[in-house]
Formats: structure tokens, C-alpha cells, sequence
């Protein structure tokens, strides 16, 4: 990439007639070969292992939503006001994402919109994951009113003991830290919605264009259209239950 750009940077001073050749072009620079980094999954005895193994975790909700396919970004960027936990949903429509560097010694983030058109979304999610989230809020109510101030709507979910909202790399770290608790294969937290994605379609059958439009993925790539994605969501949200417990109940 970095290359890529510099060979951007000098055709420009090229065509500005203030280099007589771009030296970065083919005829004078021998491009490194380019592999392509290898990502892998879980199957779905290994997401039923993982599940056992954060179950008394603080953050359970938000790893089952993991789970469901979320982003990282989507997951801690996840509001309270987002989430219906009567109907069983939650609505993508923000995103948090690191940013270099710290302002009053904790990491930088930004809340921005989803990454892509695609994924802005309302989407079912599994009883497991609804049961989740409405334990950990009784939580944090209990936590704010010890605090002296009550739990708003536009607080974030993912948020530590003390209501402030999780780092993404500490997020990715406790992952990696989880994961190797249980013994399980080496992946990246990214690559839980990978596995998500993978197994929707592989294992339980979900038409692709459903779990695209529940991914937020980009119709396109599975030659559906995003409305008709939409009529399989609630099969999204059975498979995903029967991925995170092991079973068909």
C-alpha cells in the first residue's frame, strides 16, 4: 500500500513536470511478491466452546452479539436506545472505531457512521444473545445508581464498571485471551464474523442473500438484492441461536 501510494505521489510530480520519469514505476522497481494473509474460522462446536467459556463474563451480551456477525466497530458502537430487547432486536446505525493516539490518557475513538451504505440495518438476534443483554443491563443499572446518576438511553452498551465505554484494541485483546483460555484455534476477533458468515450459509442453510443484508454485507456479492435478504432474517437468527448453544432447542 505504501508503495502504491508513493508510485501515486511521483506520477503526479511526473505529469506536474517535476521529475522526468517516475522512478517507482515498473521499468526501474521490482514489485515484492504479495501474499494474500490467510483468515480462518471456527466450526460450530468450537463457537458452542467459546460460548461456555464466557459465560460469567462481564461481556457475555456483547460476545454473543459478536457472534451474531457484528462488527467490532458495530458491537461497541451499539447504544442502549439501539437495542429492543422486547422485540428482540437491535438496530445498526453507528459505528466506533480506534483512532492513534490518547486524549486524557485513554485511546481515541470515533463514532461515525457504519462502514458501509449496507450497514446500517435493524436486525433480529437470538434469545440467548436478548436474555444477555437484558442481564447486563440490570447490571449497569445497579452499577449507575451506585454512582449517583441513572442509565441512559444513549449510553453505550459495552462499557466497564465504571460506565466508560471499552477500548476496541482492549475489546480484541480480552478476545484473544478467551479464546486461548479455551484452547481454541488462533483467530482474529474479526474473523468470529467470518465464522458467522461462514456458517450461516455451510452449515445451516441460510440463503446467502439473507445473510448478507443481516451482515450488512453488500447484496452484490451474494446477487440478491437487500430487501429480499430481509424476508430471512428471522432463519438468521434461529441458525445463530443453534451456532452459539450446540443445539436445535
Amino acid at each position: 500500500l505504501c508503495f502504491t501510494v508513493l508510485s501515486m505521489a511521483l506520477d503526479s510530480a511526473v505529469k506536474q513536470r517535476l521529475l522526468p520519469f517516475n522512478p517507482a514505476d515498473s521499468d526501474h522497481v521490482e514489485r515484492m511478491e504479495q501474499k494474500r494473509p490467510r483468515f480462518g474460522s471456527w466450526t460450530p462446536e468450537q463457537v458452542t466452546t467459546f460460548m461456555a467459556q464466557v459465560a460469567e463474563d462481564r461481556y457475555t451480551a456483547a460476545w454473543r452479539l459478536t457472534f451474531c456477525g457484528l462488527r467490532r466497530s458495530e458491537a461497541l458502537g451499539l447504544t442502549w436506545d439501539a437495542v429492543d430487547l422486547d422485540a428482540g432486536t437491535v438496530t445498526i446505525r453507528q459505528s466506533r472505531t480506534a483512532r492513534r493516539g490518547k486524549q486524557d490518557d485513554l485511546p481515541r475513538t470515533i463514532v461515525g457512521d457504519p462502514k458501509t451504505d449496507n450497514g446500517e440495518r435493524i436486525i433480529p438476534i437470538p434469545p440467548e444473545a436478548v436474555d444477555a443483554l437484558r442481564a447486563y443491563r440490570k447490571v449497569q443499572q445497579r452499577e449507575r445508581l451506585a454512582l449517583g446518576r441513572p442509565l441512559r438511553e444513549t449510553d453505550f452498551v459495552v462499557v466497564d464498571e465504571g460506565g466508560r465505554p471499552v477500548s476496541p484494541e482492549w475489546y480484541s485483546a480480552m478476545f484473544r485471551e478467551h479464546r486461548d483460555a479455551a484452547g481454541l484455534p488462533a483467530i482474529r476477533l474479526h474473523d468470529a464474523r467470518r465464522t458467522a458468515a461462514t456458517l450461516l450459509h455451510t452449515e445451516y442453510d441460510v440463503p446467502a442473500d439473507a445473510a448478507a443484508s443481516y451482515l450488512g454485507h453488500d447484496p452484490v456479492t451474494y446477487h440478491r438484492t437487500y430487501v429480499v435478504g430481509e424476508t430471512g432474517h428471522d432463519k438468521v437468527r434461529d441458525a445463530l441461536r443453534r451456532m452459539q448453544t450446540g443445539t436445535d432447542g
